[in-house]
């Protein structure tokens, strides 16, 4: 079993989506820590994830060869961002803090990307902490070859089922893990943040969500000035769901009562919400999705991956030297510097080494490279 890629057009309005996404896990991190439902930046990437793969990747062939090319294309993309960013977090600290900071087997989970397996903030988080969503990533890749065929077949029944794991693992995390351990053992809210079993009805609701778009001949139909203003629905929508959804969430849950079944729930409210976006922008065809189509706007999505694994590096560092980052002007500065470097490392590391992956990797099968 293996993915044959077809040509297909850059959706150009969900690449701009990535910036979009990023900048809200980079504002989280830094000027709006109180802001929880900003999480949600990182379940987006999960469900866009879902949705581009099958949208790039939607035909099953045999061979093993072209299933091995498919995961080494997809480790291309992230791991060699992330072995740098590891470099430089090992760099800058004195190798006593780092013996104290992290573990042996978390160093080793690290460069291997399966910190997120272990639901142990210490270990999680280890050295670049962002890096643990890479860990839940790696599995969807690894499951997507499986999973495509049977969302092609039955998308609402997978959907369904992983919505029955979800539930499942939750409550038997809830029963046997400790509330909240601060970092030092396993707990009911690091298995909840981190574990990448509790994630996978994300990935699967984004891929269930682009065999329905592939297959809706009626995306090809209507008047700019109709997308357009489903566009801006959708949009506005989505902005207005962000904050809401933590309301709802509480509404639903009692937030003082039940805060991490609320937060669970805050971020299970957005992936619907995240679904309409993608799905109406995926068109391409009103106001919104050309204003996103240009060019400097999809650049930004294109250096977002770096931006997301660079940002919290550059904040430590810039807090050595006492620098105001949560100031207005101190912060625009900080996001231009965070920029400025996520270009240098997307045009002068993550497309070189992702080529030259998998051009090596194409020598071993007689592929074109891509």
């Amino acid at each position: 079993m293996a993915l044959t890629q077809k040509s297909t057009p850059v959706l150009a309005p969900l690449t701009t989506f990535r910036f979009l996404a990023a900048m809200a896990i980079v504002s989280l991190h830094t000027i709006a820590q109180k802001e929880e439902y900003l999480r949600s930046g990182v379940t987006f990437f999960y469900v866009l994830s879902g949705f581009i793969l099958t949208y790039v990747h939607p035909y099953i062939e045999h061979g093993a060869g072209k299933r091995l090319r498919f995961w080494i294309v997809r480790m291309a993309r992230i791991w060699p961002l992330h072995l740098f960013t590891f470099a430089i977090v090992v760099a800058a600290k004195p190798f006593g803090v780092l013996l104290q900071q992290h573990l042996i087997a978390g160093t080793a989970l690290n460069l291997f990307l399966l910190q997120a397996w272990v639901p142990i903030s210490r270990v999680a988080l280890s050295y670049n902490g962002v890096a643990w969503s890479l860990s839940v990533e790696v599995l969807f890749y690894a499951l997507f070859l499986f999973l495509l065929p049977l969302i092609l077949k039955a998308p609402l029944k997978v959907i369904a089922l992983s919505l029955a794991l979800t539930a499942s693992l939750n409550g038997v995390a809830y029963v046997v893990l400790p509330e909240n351990t601060l970092g030092n053992v396993a707990s009911y809210q690091t298995f909840l943040t981190f574990c990448p079993l509790m994630h996978l009805y994300k990935f699967i609701f984004g891929m269930a969500l682009g065999v329905w778009w592939m297959s809706d001949s009626r995306r090809k139909i209507g008047q700019e000035q109709r997308n357009s203003g489903l566009e801006l629905l959708a949009f506005f929508g989505v902005l207005w769901m962000f904050p809401g959804s933590e309301t709802l969430a509480q509404f639903l849950i009692s937030g003082q009562t039940y805060p991490l079944a609320s937060r669970f729930m805050q971020d299970f409210i957005c992936v619907p919400g995240f679904g309409l976006l993608l799905y109406v922008f995926a068109n391409q065809m009103g106001i919104i999705s050309r204003l996103f189509s240009y060019r400097w706007f999809v650049f930004l999505g294109e250096i977002s991956f770096s931006v997301y694994m660079i940002h919290g590096i550059v904040a430590s560092l810039l807090s050595r030297s006492n620098f105001p980052i949560k100031s207005p002007i101190g912060w625009f500065l900080y996001v231009v510097v965070v920029i400025g470097l996520s270009t240098v490392l997307y045009l002068f590391l993550e497309k070189p080494a992702r080529r030259g992956i998998v051009r090596l990797a194409d020598l071993f099968h007689g592929q074109k490279a891509s």
